[in-house]
């Protein structure tokens, strides 16, 4: 009978292989580690980190500024007015004005609520201290009231917030002293009464006395007249005569005596669009938005100026990047010429420090310049 082969598999010769299996590991672990083996059998990831381009997310950068004033250095008054030497062979009525409505009513001022911009006139670090002015607007609305028995300016209610005239007309005076090339309009809206019934005490001989005591503000003041057409740009800065004031909602002068020298009735010299828009649609709908609705298209046969709206009624932040946008402004001028065969003089914005106005308002004056000049061919020094 055959003999069964002897079972070498026993619990001391299985402890004696698993005791000499660890071993082996463990030097193993020792002098040949683990992840050179497992390199040897997995991909190579840093391959393909090291072969893939990475783009950092862009950083927040302030966009680059229009350069409203583009006039080389120049010599004598009268060879650059409102940032182009062009502009000074225009009339006033053949120059557009880039405008900010309610100017005094800012985010960033003391108190001010139902703002219309976010930065206050003269500037801020958002706009590098750069205001309104460097910007170009050369068009510019203001709302004066009555508060605690001192004019001011105010949104229609003095604790909405307020902004000192005296403070407002010196930032103005400096700047036209610093660039004798410009030539600004001024709109004061008179508010008698806010929209409680409270009654204010707004009189122009007491925005005139303000006014007397800022530098050279008064000086400035170009007086028009209806018995000639308006100046030429060039004869204003060679004069020093270099703003243009207006008012609305009070006197209209035609009392004698009842407006100060140099403080005229706006809608004796200005035509405007309508003042109530309600939406960005509505302001697209250039039949209804453009006619005048507001003063006169002629005086005493010589052309007014025309100014449209480019806001709406209840000021929205949410679209004047949309409304102050160059290709929306374009088509809103074409539009508006369009309908009243009129070329807008003035065109008016909330947040001036958003969009590009200035841009267009500067473009704009070099085409009608140029439109001139193949009309009528310069003739320097019969400017009147």
């Amino acid at each position: 009978m055959p003999t069964k082969p002897k079972n070498i598999c026993t619990w001391p010769f299985a402890l004696a292989f698993m005791v000499i299996l660890l071993t082996g590991i463990i030097f193993g672990l020792i002098f040949a580690p683990i992840e050179q083996s497992v390199a040897k059998v997995m991909p190579d990831f840093d391959e393909y980190v090291t072969t893939t381009t990475t783009t950092a997310a862009p950083t927040s950068q302030k966009p680059v500024r229009y350069e409203f004033m583009q006039c080389a250095e120049f010599t004598q008054l009268g060879e650059c007015c409102n940032g182009l030497e062009s502009n000074c062979d225009l009339r006033v009525n053949e120059l557009m004005f880039a405008k900010a409505h309610n100017l005094m009513s800012s985010k960033d001022s003391t108190k001010y609520q139902f703002y219309n911009h976010f930065v206050k006139f003269e500037g801020s670090n958002e706009t590098d201290g750069k205001g309104a002015l460097e910007f170009g607007y050369r068009a510019l609305n203001f709302d004066l009231c009555e508060c605690d028995g001192e004019l001011s300016f105010c949104h229609n209610f003095c604790f909405a917030g307020t902004r000192d005239p005296e403070e407002i007309f010196t930032v103005i005076d400096n700047y036209l002293d610093a660039n004798p090339s410009e030539v600004i309009i001024l709109n004061f809206q008179i508010v008698n009464q806010d929209s409680f019934g409270e009654k204010y005490n707004v009189t122009l001989d007491g925005l005139f006395s303000i006014m007397q005591g800022v530098g050279s503000f008064v000086d400035r003041m170009h007086v028009l007249d209806n018995t000639t057409e308006w100046p030429y740009m060039r004869t204003l800065v060679e004069k020093r005569e270099q703003i243009i004031a207006f008012h609305h909602e009070g006197p209209t002068c035609e009392v004698e005596g009842e407006c100060p020298t140099g403080l005229h009735y706006y809608f004796d010299y200005v035509g405007e669009g309508s003042f109530e828009i309600k939406d960005v649609a509505q302001m697209k709908d250039y039949a209804l938005t453009c006619p005048i609705t507001r003063g006169a298209e002629s005086n005493n046969g010589r052309k007014n100026l025309y100014a449209i709206n480019n806001f709406i009624s209840i000021s929205d932040e949410n679209i004047a990047p949309t409304t102050n946008e160059l290709v929306f402004i374009q088509e809103r001028d074409s539009g508006c010429k369009d309908v009243t065969g009129l070329s807008p003089n003035m065109i008016s914005v909330d947040y001036w420090s958003l969009g590009d106005l200035p841009e267009f308002t500067q473009e704009e004056n070099k085409a009608r310049a140029n439109a001139k000049q193949s009309t009528a061919p310069r003739m320097r020094g019969l400017h009147v």
